[in-house]
């Protein structure tokens, strides 16, 4: 998985008592690297009957988590094809991508499962919680069940076949996210209007470049707008950051990344020279859909 993601992409992880292994992300659309990710594969893993192991621990290793950071498109279908070439399961975290496209397909809908987020800041909102979007009906029904508390279908007895989890969404939260789900492409359209003001704006400031997405994104939600600082170092990203909020322009850095965390520090893990300067250089800056009605 990358190091570049919020924590939870991580904590999923750890919960099931699995190891994340941090891998870098590219420049440009802070989704893996899936060259470096490749070679890390190569040179720390092998297949045998059709299993991964790790060549260090003898542990099997399952599956890649692919990230569309900031709801703008990874190079996933170049990752599809390392994850089948290591027999490994891909979770497509498309937390903030709900309207997002990789060419003509959905975001989600490319690995084995996909997951959407509703918090409170996405573009959709239930208040918290997601979906899940899952291609094999099998899982689906282990997936719901488990949502559960795993609690078997019976009129009156309360019986659970195994350990559960108490995911499910209440109604009243599932209620407010279908009612937002009409308005999602006047919300798209506004935050695209925002995008493309925000891009002519800042076209003649050389200090700074402003991300655009994924060319092989045919339709994007332009969630956050992102800056890269050119030649930036924390300091002059702080110093920024602290001006701007002086201002009264509530910017915000990218998370730290996960393999800096304490309870990650210790977890295997690539080069990470992008992610490096990913961290120092780039600022998210106001994207409300608000801004544009």
């Amino acid at each position: 998985m990358p190091t570049i993601t919020f924590v939870a992409t991580a904590n999923a992880i750890s919960y099931l008592g699995a190891i994340p292994h941090f891998v870098d992300s590219e420049l440009d659309t802070f989704g893996i690297d899936v060259t470096k990710l490749e070679k890390y594969l190569f040179k720390n893993f092998k297949v045998s009957n059709g299993v991964c192991f790790n060549n260090n621990t003898k542990r099997k290793v399952k599956a890649i988590i692919a990230v569309h950071v900031f709801g703008n498109p990874m190079n996933i279908k170049d990752l599809l094809k390392i994850a089948d070439k290591y027999k490994l399961k891909v979770i497509e975290d498309a937390a903030e991508a709900l309207g997002s496209y990789y060419k003509n397909i959905h975001l989600g809908n490319f690995g084995d499962i996909g997951i959407l987020s509703f918090n409170g800041n996405k573009i959709i909102t239930t208040g918290g919680g997601g979906a899940l979007l899952i291609k094999s009906n099998k899982i689906a029904k282990i997936a719901k069940h488990l949502s559960n508390v795993a609690k078997k279908n019976h009129r009156w007895e309360y019986f659970h076949d195994q350990v559960g989890f108490n995911y499910r969404m209440p109604n009243i939260n599932a209620a407010l996210g279908c009612a937002q789900i009409s308005n999602i492409n006047k919300l798209i359209k506004a935050k695209k209007k925002l995008h493309f003001q925000y891009r002519k704006n800042f076209s003649k400031i050389k200090e700074v470049k402003f991300v655009t997405v994924n060319p092989l994104s045919k339709k994007n939600n332009y969630w956050l707008n992102t800056i890269f600082i050119n030649n930036s170092s924390f300091l002059k990203r702080n110093k920024l950051l602290k001006e701007l909020h002086i201002r009264g322009y509530y910017c915000r850095p990218v998370w730290v990344p996960l393999h800096k965390l304490p309870m990650y520090k210790k977890c295997p893990k690539d080069k990470l020279n992008n992610a490096e300067i990913i961290e120092k250089s780039i600022i998210n800056i106001p994207s409300s859909s608000h801004f544009c009605y």
